[in-house]
């Protein structure tokens, strides 16, 4: 007779912070597959990166927090200590692999007439147009701020890509300063390069092109990109005076001020610079991120956005059951028999639609959905209004 199994035993659980990690991994590999047409590589590894941003956001702060929770009592419980320094390593490990698919990948595009220049690779033409752009665009959008002990050390918001630059003036020693990147131009500037191929250069690149603009009688000693990650994990404390509403509001709005949580840097940062960021940031060295060349690769979607419909899969054609177009109505539809409907392969406007009708239909008393995520189409929740317009109990999960 065998044994009773242990169900808190360890070794049959993976810790939930690494095994997102490890998902993240998968995602990553895909981005390495070269079966995969070549921008949906690119698409992959915008996804990888928007993922491990978000594990910053949302799991990092759980783990620095120290709060006893109920995750302790969990049989896949690690003790901080060791799990920050293994999610720690882990991480660092996926952004030295974000850096080599990154660099695959351009090589890739670069066979398709698709480059990301340099500043010093463009030509003389390009330059020229570059640095138009420059002054016409983007000049009057940046506020470079000092990091020095007559200012305070300004707000750096989350997840937003800056450069900070490393300054010598006439009478004064080495100086530091910070600028915004805004988030209202492409990441990916494009330069001319005729009909038949598409060069980009980072608008990051541009900007420290142009530093002496920004920074007039000043010897510009070293400019260097990076990014703050801060606790967007929203938190909700009820009381009998507290509406609903406005906590969750209140606590949406915030999630850009949260405490930082890591800090993404240009591995060319001086580590005398890195350190004065750490230490006014309240980051340890742990806390810091350094890469090369993998910094906001989430703003890759740009250049999926390319219309090269070769480099992508083709477009799923989703489907209507035949039956159902011919009787139109849901409730007669489900009626004949059970239905089961297979998304994406079949349209997820058939759940809009029967939304839509039971928001009409006056013996509909209830309705009850689980939502997981809503894209940018706002049908289903506007169809969901209107059912509470029309007087129905609407639950939403």
């Amino acid at each position: 007779m065998s044994s009773k199994v242990d169900l808190y035993d360890k070794r049959y659980y993976i810790n939930r912070e690494m095994s997102w990690l490890e998902f993240n991994q998968r995602c990553l590999d895909e981005a390495n597959n070269t079966d995969n047409p070549l921008l949906e590589r690119v698409k992959f590894l915008a996804i990888c990166y928007n993922n491990l941003n978000e594990f910053l956001m949302i799991r990092m702060p759980g783990l620095l927090s120290n709060i006893p929770s109920i995750a302790q009592s969990a049989p896949d419980y690690i003790i901080n200590d060791k799990i920050i320094s293994m999610v720690s390593d882990r991480m660092n490990r996926l952004y030295s692999d974000y850096e080599v698919c990154w660099k695959n990948l351009r090589k890739g595009l670069a066979k398709e007439k698709i480059k990301i220049k340099k500043i010093e690779e463009l030509t003389k033409e390009q330059l020229e147009c570059v640095r138009t752009y420059y002054k016409e665009r983007v000049h009057m959008m940046l506020t470079p701020l000092a990091l020095d002990i007559s200012h305070p050390f300004p707000f750096i918001s989350n997840n937003s890509l800056n450069v900070a630059f490393r300054l010598r003036g006439e009478e004064n020693g080495v100086v530091y300063a910070r600028v915004k990147v805004p988030d209202t131009v492409d990441r990916f500037v494009r330069v001319n390069a005729g009909k038949s191929k598409t060069e980009y250069v980072l608008i990051e690149d541009v900007i420290k092109d142009s530093a002496y603009l920004l920074f007039p009688g000043m010897n510009i000693l070293g400019a260097y990109s990076f990014c703050i990650i801060r606790n967007a994990d929203v938190k909700i404390t009820i009381d009998e005076a507290c509406d609903l509403m406005d906590a969750v509001e209140e606590s949406i709005n915030g999630r850009d001020m949260g405490y930082p949580v890591a800090m993404i840097a240009e591995s060319s940062m001086p580590k005398n610079m890195l350190q004065k960021f750490l230490k006014n940031l309240n980051l340890t060295e742990q806390q810091a991120i350094t890469t090369k060349d993998a910094l906001a690769l989430s703003d890759l979607w740009e250049l999926y956005a390319l219309d090269r419909p070769s480099l992508k899969e083709k477009p799923l054609i989703q489907s209507t059951p035949i039956d159902l177009q011919e009787d139109g109505d849901m409730f007669e539809w489900i009626k004949k028999r059970d239905r089961i409907l297979y998304h994406p392969y079949e349209s997820f406007g058939n759940i809009v639609m029967f939304m839509r009708q039971s928001a009409m239909d006056p013996n509909v008393q209830s309705i009850k959905i689980c939502i997981y995520r809503l894209g940018s189409d706002p049908s289903i929740f506007e169809t969901l209004k209107a059912a509470r317009m029309n007087g129905k109990s609407v639950s939403v999960l």
